[in-house]
């Protein structure tokens, strides 16, 4: 390990230099003194110091081990029972994914109770939780969504410690063992366990979606973790009662569990993440389903960082900070593509020489090489899955290709617009729709006029802008996989998609 870890810290070196010779570029062009130019260079440099510079500094310390510190476990001596509630907190999904889950629930063997917590109102629901011997609630309205629903049963019960499984997730038997000894530290406000997907050979998307999944619970959580800030993530979460209700509950809002993550801390409790697989979902299964859990997850984090996120940040300690806006700037990379597609359209109609636009590409590259080799790296280094790391590059090819999905969730935050609560589809939701990827469709089209024109009018070819243009192209490769015929979905229901998982179980 000593060994892959000098390997890692030798690539981030390499990394930062390049860093360097990517903004000199800028420097060089006058960027310091530039009125055009200097708002771009500052939002560069923070954009690599928040995504590049911070995930490198969080994906160093995921190998520490702090004095004293143990493997969660069964094995664990735990020093006292404690009273469990575990909450499943449903709103009109499929009545066979609800059965399973509460099924597995009921499975689980340390002593606890379990509430169906459901916003729908459906009968069904109700019968299959008391048929079970689940405890049932519902309400008369559903106000404030996932964080009312979970405030609400609250309300309607006791147990001193809270668990919730989002209504896909099927945990292990022995889950709770493997949780419960963390809260021996009185100072343990939650305690968030891995998450996992049991329908990734599904689709391209099922499977681009674990892969982004995968590599955030792989290095970046453990890096957090180290540093006093396992984030939040709503299912497999673990909450000491008393924690919530220091805080006022839930909190609200589409990012509801990042919300409430940055407050407990910001509260001073501390937080444990567990690097196991110990309970499985379901991951979105078609570009319809994926854009839709993107631009929820984009549009709350973005609201999160508009609004709580000044005011509450400075009541964190450096390092969580740093993890904080690590996270809260992750979807970013929309507007940054966004802005390079819409230079690169426009460049030949601005400049007479394209001559600046091909060594912005050439310093560019090596930064981008060194980029991607970090995170390959510490992905198969803290795998969580080690022989399950091939196929890296879908998670992250998908996530370019939604740069019209981060860029408008950031623009809606930003002009503050009232924002709608959005439900994950659980399974398949057809052909994919042509709204959500005419604005990729458009950019590829004018980039590949862009091209095609300069390199037929030009009298000098700059191969640095032709090399530009070419890979925001290629940015957008993910979306031909994931809107083929092999990419969707072979079998669209949930029963169906569970019936495999079962058999390979």
């Amino acid at each position: 390990m000593k060994a892959n870890v000098v390997i890692l810290r030798f690539l981030i070196a390499l990394g930062m230099a390049s860093i360097g010779w990517y903004l000199s570029w800028w420097v060089e062009h006058g960027a310091l003194t530039n009125l055009l130019l200097l708002p771009l260079f500052v939002g560069m440099v923070v954009y690599v110091i928040t995504q590049a510079l911070f995930p490198w500094y969080i994906f160093l310390q995921a190998g520490k081990r702090e004095k004293g510190s143990r493997e969660a476990g069964p094995e664990w001596t735990v020093e006292r029972k404690r009273t469990v509630d575990v909450f499943l907190p449903t709103f009109r999904e499929p009545i066979e994914l609800i059965e399973k889950t509460i099924g597995a629930v009921m499975a689980i063997r340390y002593p606890h109770k379990t509430y169906v917590i459901d916003d729908g109102n459906n009968d069904n629901v109700r019968n299959a939780a008391l048929s079970a011997g689940a405890e049932y609630i519902r309400r008369s309205a559903n106000q404030h969504n996932k964080a009312g629903n979970i405030n609400n049963a609250l309300k309607k019960s006791s147990g001193e410690l809270v668990v919730t499984f989002d209504i896909d997730h099927v945990p292990d038997s022995d889950f709770l063992a493997h949780v419960i000894p963390c809260f021996d530290d009185p100072r343990v406000g939650v305690v968030q366990v891995a998450l996992d997907h049991y329908n990734q050979r599904e689709s391209f998307v099922a499977a681009a979606s674990s892969t982004m999944s995968d590599e955030f619970f792989a290095a970046t959580m453990r890096g957090m973790d180290r540093l006093g800030c396992a984030m939040v993530f709503g299912s497999n979460a673990v909450y000491r009662r008393s924690t919530l209700l220091s805080m006022g509950g839930y909190k609200l809002g589409l990012a509801e569990d990042l919300n409430t993550s940055i407050h407990l801390h910001a509260a001073g409790w501390k937080s444990v993440y567990i690097p196991e697989i110990l309970a499985k979902g379901l991951a979105p299964s078609d570009l319809n389903a994926f854009f839709k859990q993107q631009y929820k997850w984009a549009r709350g984090v973005f609201d999160v960082l508009v609004n709580q996120g000044p005011s509450l940040i400075k009541c964190l300690n450096v390092r969580q900070r740093i993890c904080y806006t690590t996270r809260m700037t992750y979807y970013l990379a929309g507007p940054v593509i966004a802005f390079h597609i819409l230079a690169a359209i426009l460049a030949p109609l601005a400049l007479e020489n394209l001559h600046p636009v091909g060594t912005y590409v050439m310093k560019s590259i090596p930064f981008l090489l060194t980029y991607a080799a970090v995170q390959a790296y510490a992905y198969r280094l803290y795998a969580l899955k080690p022989g399950n790391t091939r196929g890296a590059l879908r998670g992250p090819l998908l996530v370019l290709a939604s740069w019209p999905v981060y860029s408008l969730a950031l623009w809606r935050a930003m002009v503050r617009k009232e924002p709608k609560f959005i439900a994950t589809p659980k399974s398949s939701t057809g052909r994919v729709r042509t709204k959500y990827i005419v604005p990729q469709s458009v950019a590829v089209f004018l980039l590949l006029s862009a091209l095609l024109g300069h390199i037929f009018t030009s009298p000098s070819i700059a191969w640095g802008y032709v090399v530009m243009v070419s890979l925001l192209i290629l940015v957008h490769s993910g979306l031909m996989p994931a809107t083929s015929p092999r990419g969707e979905v072979a079998r669209g229901t949930v029963r169906e998609t569970m019936a495999v998982a079962d058999s390979k179980s």
